[in-house]
């Protein structure tokens, strides 16, 4: 995932009007945040450009061209916000106030440079989960640590990408279900489920994004092989189905596939086998950002828990996404669409 340091205006002064950059360790420190893609600065640039400009001559001086030539690329960071964005550690002049263990000023960084930045790995590597107990209510799951950390994790990410796609191929299948008495297709308990997760999801964490992301969920449409014997009669209450469950993200740009699956064809039940199973994909501008591994489901927030559930994220590395995942999904995106729908 990505790690968002907040650095304050008296920081950025600092840079550029004291001697801190010849410290090789605040320099080396002040590099690795630099060129780390995963490293989110959020702090005002224009105010950085503004002092580079009033001190343009001092910075052309002779002892100041490292200085110089490390606050232009600095200033050219691609990854540089400037918004209210959930905040991992905080940069601050000697002069500030350090409010907690989460601020680190000049002498701080001299002292435990490779410590901070170990944190700083550590928050972008870090696994987190979601631990649902047995006979737990939805209202005690959104106010529980495991959500707010999920939501603080997300939020972050959500501040800085324009695309969320989310692969959860068992959605299509907990839609509905073919009742063996009746011989007929309805409404699968679970549909409960997935939806109050959209729906969370929409309210607590798109909805607050800047960037108004686009959001597309695939899944696929594996039914029973009964279902396929009146797919016409089926079809209506698997299309009524799936409606309730995207209008769930109602005020955001979101669009289901449901994927075409046919029992006992080759290439369905192959793929099926295949095919990694959930995943959530942050892109910018159609550039991969991050992405995630989620066990079990995107079914996470629940009315009651009636058993024990343990839903985990774990960030994936680029190459693997590169290497692995990235070819699942193109071939998922490929696929023929039985339904695709958006928000009515």
């Amino acid at each position: 995932m990505i790690a968002t340091i907040k650095i304050s205006n008296k920081f950025i002064e600092s840079i550029i009007l004291e001697d801190f950059l010849n410290n090789r360790k605040i320099f080396e420190f002040l590099y690795e945040l630099y060129k780390d893609e995963y490293v989110y600065l959020v702090g005002d640039k224009e105010h950085l450009i503004k002092l580079v400009k009033k001190h343009k001559t001092y910075l052309k001086k002779s002892g100041c061209v490292k200085r110089a030539k490390f606050i232009a690329a600095l200033r050219n960071k691609v990854q540089w916000i400037n918004t209210n964005i959930p905040i991992d550690l905080n940069l601050i002049s000697n002069k500030e106030k350090n409010q907690n263990k989460f601020f680190f000023n000049f002498k701080q960084i001299n002292r435990l440079s490779k410590k901070i930045l170990k944190q700083i790995s550590n928050i972008k590597d870090e696994a987190f989960r979601i631990t649902l107990k047995r006979g737990q209510t939805y209202e005690t799951t959104i106010r529980s640590q495991d959500v707010k950390k999920m939501q603080n994790k997300l939020l972050k990410i959500i501040f800085v990408v324009d695309e969320v796609i989310i692969y959860d191929k068992y959605i299509g299948t907990n839609l509905v279900f073919f009742h063996p008495k009746f011989k007929e297709i309805r409404r699968n308990n679970f549909l409960n489920d997935y939806g109050l997760t959209l729906n969370f999801l929409n309210q607590k964490i798109f909805k607050d994004s800047p960037t108004k992301p686009k959001c597309k969920i695939y899944t696929i449409n594996k039914q029973d092989k009964l279902f396929f014997e009146n797919p016409e009669k089926n079809y209506v209450t698997f299309k009524e189905c799936a409606e309730e469950y995207i209008n769930n993200a109602k005020g955001i740009n979101c669009k289901l596939f449901l994927k075409k699956y046919r029992f006992k064809e080759k290439i369905s039940e192959d793929f099926w086998k295949e095919a990694h199973d959930r995943s959530l994909v942050f892109k910018r501008d159609d550039h991969y950002i991050a992405y995630l591994n989620l066990d079990v489901g995107l079914d996470f927030i629940k009315k009651i828990s009636h058993t024990l559930n343990k839903y985990t994220f774990t960030p994936g590395k680029k190459i693997n996404y590169e290497n692995l995942i990235e070819g699942d999904l193109t071939n998922i995106i490929k696929m023929d669409n039985d339904l695709e729908l958006e928000v009515a």
